[in-house]
């Protein structure tokens, strides 16, 4: 494959940026991860298009990349390209009403950070526990991201995507076959690209959702790792069960595995001490899993997505 070739021909169909060889240690919130061998960076909705039906055609494998958290990529990197949502996918729209509720647009690549700041000025309510998830909208849909009764997909209407085929399309909430930090984006459209996604708020009260906010920032801080990177909860709460209560009792809360420590403050994370790879942390998991298996016959199932050939994973 000859990657400059590549890149050559993406940089005429987007005037975003087009590098090579690019670190992705440096877009993930965990700070570990060998280099994209094309990194693109597109200007709009269009160009993002653009681009994937042009690479589907030809077979090219693509990445998706937002926030960069929930996210474990390989010491060796990606062989594809990686699009980057957080530049093309921004747009916001204004509220509409609609009979039962208040309909807010946004691109795969909006924070959710934003989403609620935004949310907050126009006095709408309905995703105040999502405070302090550094990810985003697209992220959020893929993962069916959530806080104990409130999940993304509660919330999703309409989602729009570019398939497998580059064909740009809209689900209804209900095609979306939202579950347990899951959905069908992970499933028969993983080769799907999240655009834009609809989501039904309802009218609140300015103090009464900032309160809100604070209180669940204020929750998180309190029990969740502070100070070090980190990619967010490492598995899936099992049925009736909490993975960091099973990390915890198996005894690995606090151990390490070179740069990497299971957090001394929440099990179910792994942070990044300075110096993590990939390796690291793939070896803290096997470890966690084997003993959680062992002690509890109970399998542990990953939330992190993985990316790249990790060994152990």
């Amino acid at each position: 494959m000859n990657w400059s070739q590549v890149a050559a021909e993406i940089s005429k169909m987007t005037s975003g940026s087009v590098r090579t060889c690019e670190p992705l240690k440096a877009h993930t919130t965990m700070r570990v991860g060998g280099d994209a061998r094309i990194f693109i960076r597109p200007s709009d909705l269009e160009e993002v298009t653009r681009v994937v039906s042009w690479a589907r055609r030809r077979d090219l494998p693509i990445y998706i990349l937002g926030g960069g958290s929930n996210l474990l990529i390989s010491d060796d990197g990606v062989q594809g390209i990686v699009i980057k949502t957080t530049s093309g996918l921004v747009g916001l729209n204004e509220p509409v009403a609609e009979t039962e509720g208040i309909r807010v647009e946004a691109g795969a690549g909006v924070m959710l950070g934003k989403l609620l700041t935004r949310s907050v000025e126009w006095e709408l309510t309905g995703l105040e526990l999502l405070a302090g998830i550094p990810g985003t909208v697209g992220g959020a849909v893929v993962m069916n991201a959530g806080v104990g009764e409130l999940e993304m997909g509660h919330r999703v209407v309409e989602v729009l995507i570019c398939d497998g085929d580059g064909i740009v399309k809209k689900l209804a909430a209900e095609q979306c076959e939202f579950g347990y930090r899951d959905s069908v984006f992970q499933h028969q459209l993983s080769d799907a690209v999240i655009l834009r996604a609809a989501i039904l708020l309802q009218r609140g009260q300015k103090e009464e959702i900032q309160a809100r906010i604070r209180s669940r920032l204020h929750d998180r801080s309190e029990r969740q790792p502070r100070g070090n990177p980190s990619a967010g909860s490492v598995f899936r709460n099992p049925p009736g069960a909490s993975a960091g209560y099973l990390i915890d009792a198996a005894g690995w809360k606090g151990r390490r595995s070179g740069g990497a420590q299971v957090s001394p403050r929440h099990a179910n994370f792994i942070i990044n001490r300075g110096d993590a790879t990939a390796g690291d942390i793939a070896r803290l998991i096997a470890g966690i899993r084997e003993s959680v298996q062992d002690q509890f016959e109970v399998h542990l199932e990953l939330e992190l997505e993985t990316w790249g050939v990790i060994e152990g994973l």
